[in-house]
């Protein structure tokens, strides 16, 4: 009966000093997720463009409402005049395309 009651004592003391520890440390005990440190929003823009995510309209509607001038070009956002060609969507990695 006694090792029962030293042990529910160990138990109390260990939970005690992790909410010590957590309150004392709460930056460090908390996680901020898979995706790390936070980022700023263009840097999350320039990725979502850069995966696909959305498209080069979007992405210059952002840019615009961020003031990040730097980060568009002066080319119009409307399809150029003239036919175009999209490579098909196999599933493959790009170069596997680009190998054919």
């Amino acid at each position: 009966m006694m090792m029962i009651g030293m042990a529910v004592v160990w138990v109390v003391l260990l939970a005690l000093l992790v909410a010590g520890l957590t309150w004392l440390f709460p930056s460090a005990m908390s996680s901020r997720g898979p995706s790390g440190p936070a980022q700023d929003p263009m840097t999350i823009a320039s990725a979502r463009y850069a995966q696909g995510e959305i498209t080069r309209e979007q992405f210059q509607l952002m840019c615009r409402d961020l003031g990040a001038v730097e980060h568009m070009d002066d080319t119009p956002t409307s399809e150029p005049s003239g036919e175009t060609q999209e490579l098909p969507r196999t599933g493959e990695p790009f170069g596997k395309v680009l190998d054919r």
